[in-house]
């Protein structure tokens, strides 16, 4: 998850139909065309579902609100239903979800994993169980529970793996390159990581956490 903002799109009019072409245009700039959730990318938003937030269960003003609709994978969609709705929201600036969560994948080969980040349990910024509840849907989403599950899974954990398998190459590329004093491979490999970390880019937050290093070209 990443922190986004909700202000970039002009708040589309919606009547009776929230899948239409100006929501999605709107929920594109807002979330870049990433999972709000898992962090994949899609070349266009209509291939995403249209999350409510706010599970509406049957309320026209949450299932209408242009506040509580999100992009999301069908499959993470599914994973989070009406089993979570404690969690954090990265439209609120109040939930500040590169902080308040740890990401981590040690390494490239490894399953991604979420933790409560270290924070006054005394007063903490935002519930505490919001943050643990975040992290449950998280590792589920990307991990799986079962042995169906783990399975279907699966194929996000690869795209991850290649993603972080690139990230690492360009700084291998730029530790060398700073070995042997070549400045334009150096720009050429930070102009390559730069890319992989953005916040427009998928799984940012798990990317960052392998590059931490590199933190001066986050965005």
């Amino acid at each position: 998850m990443i922190n986004v903002n909700r202000d970039k799109a002009n708040t589309p009019e919606i009547k009776k139909n929230y899948r239409i072409p100006k929501v999605y245009d709107a929920l594109e700039i807002v979330f870049s065309n990433k999972c709000y959730l898992c962090e994949t990318k899609k070349e266009a938003s209509v291939n995403f579902d249209v999350e409510h937030f706010k599970p509406h269960k049957g309320d026209e003003k949450l299932k209408y609100n242009w506040s509580n609709l999100y992009l999301a994978c069908s499959n993470c969609n599914q994973y989070k239903s009406a089993l979570f709705e404690d969690i954090l929201d990265p439209c609120n600036p109040e939930h500040d979800v590169e902080t308040l969560i740890i990401y981590e994948l040690s390494d490239i080969y490894d399953e991604p994993h979420f933790y409560v980040a270290n924070i006054d349990i005394e007063n903490p910024p935002v519930a505490l169980q919001t943050i643990q509840n975040t992290c449950d849907l998280l590792e589920k989403i990307h991990n799986g529970h079962d042995e169906k599950s783990i399975k279907k899974t699966a194929q996000l954990r690869l795209n991850i793996q290649n993603k972080a398998i690139t990230l690492t190459n360009a700084m291998l590329a730029y530790y060398i390159a700073d070995r042997d004093s070549d400045s334009v491979a150096q720009q050429k490999a930070e102009k390559t990581i730069k890319k992989i970390v953005s916040r427009h880019s998928p799984y940012t937050m798990l990317m960052r956490s392998i590059a931490i290093t590199f933190e001066y070209l986050f965005d």
